[in-house]
């Protein structure tokens, strides 16, 4: 069984041809659209990285892998606020949880955002890897 890839690795340790700054910013572009959340479109957290993946996916591999990546945590999240929706009617406590998972979600769009802009092989953490 293979061991998993770690959250940040060196694009280095893979044996693949390292990102040019195109496709560092093509990958970033991914992550940072999963910020389309604050806009308060429904499920712009969602389109906003799919299409940033479809319309780049072709272009590098890291781009691709990227993208993916940042389609699966924002799915990830779109489970999370579905989750969040029948604890509203108890006593606030769904309310508390959407602004906790919100949070969660900018802070690791950011954090991935600088990762893949150093040109890092960047996984979310407590992500389903729905599209691999």
């Amino acid at each position: 069984m293979a061991e998993p890839i770690p959250y940040a690795t060196p694009i280095s340790e893979f044996g693949y041809n390292p990102p040019d700054s195109r496709a560092r910013n093509l990958a970033m572009m991914c992550h940072l659209l999963s910020l389309c959340i604050l806009t308060g479109i429904p499920f712009a957290h969602v389109v906003g990285p799919l299409i940033g993946w479809l319309a780049s996916r072709n272009s590098h591999w890291y781009v691709d892998h990227q993208g993916k990546e940042a389609l699966n945590f924002n799915l990830t999240v779109m489970f999370l606020y579905l989750l969040c929706l029948p604890l509203m009617c108890l006593a606030g406590l769904g309310v508390v949880l959407a602004v906790a998972v919100l949070i969660f979600q900018i802070v690791m769009a950011i954090v991935a955002a600088v990762q893949v802009s150093n040109g890092i092989n960047y996984r979310y953490p407590l992500t389903l890897r729905l599209i691999s």
